[in-house]
């Protein structure tokens, strides 16, 4: 049911929290929120930090750094 679901949302808060530390270039929180970001602007925010995650960990940082332009200027629309 609902408390159960809330359990589960908390444990994964934990995980990020705990990810977040000891991996703060993967910006888990923000993620996090994309998921929960209404509509098709919400499923592309979510998609580009997946993406960003991935080129930082095959250590493609001129990518991840264009992802993160193309990230921040979707934030910045309205």
């Amino acid at each position: 049911g609902y408390g159960y679901q809330i359990a589960k949302f908390k444990q994964i808060d934990k995980l990020i929290e705990n990810f977040s530390v000891r991996y703060p270039q993967f910006d888990l929180e923000n993620y996090k929120n994309a998921l929960f970001y209404p509509g098709k602007k919400g499923d592309e925010l979510a998609s580009l930090y997946l993406k960003k995650f991935q080129a930082i960990n095959d250590e493609k940082y001129e990518a991840a750094s264009i992802i993160k332009r193309k990230i921040l200027d979707l934030e910045t629309t309205v």
